[in-house]
């Protein structure tokens, strides 16, 4: 499964209108639920925590594990593809900078001896 694929669906959504479905909720709900959890309602209710408990733990792997990817993702170079031909490299690159994309396309051919580098920069809109 790539990285950009995901197996779970929504346990709830905000959509509205003709997109509702039945994991819809309002945005004030929505809002009461995340209240509820920064409050700590789920743990204050001990038996609301007893009972969720196993589940709440596994979230909680969950989400260290996730952040253990966005730690990873943050550190790497993901975002760069390498294709060689007999001749020529040429290299594919995503540039972040602040919230502007750029497909960075550098390709160097060795077919003359002394490398001849040639970029092209494409703004993602």
């Amino acid at each position: 499964m790539a990285i950009g694929s995901k197996k779970i669906t929504d346990v709830f959504n905000t959509n509205t209108g003709g997109e509702a479905d039945s994991k819809s909720i309002t945005d004030s709900r929505k809002t009461e639920i995340k209240n509820k959890f920064d409050n700590g309602e789920h743990i204050e209710d001990t038996g609301m925590f007893e009972n969720l408990a196993p589940a709440l733990h596994a979230i909680q792997l969950l989400a260290e594990d996730i952040q253990v990817i966005r730690d990873h993702l943050d550190d790497c170079d993901c975002g760069k593809v390498n294709l060689v031909t007999n001749n020529a490299k040429i290299d594919f690159s995503v540039l972040v900078s602040r919230g502007n994309y750029t497909l960075r396309i550098t390709m160097t051919d060795t077919s003359s001896g002394k490398p001849v580098v040639k970029t092209a920069n494409i703004t993602l809109r």
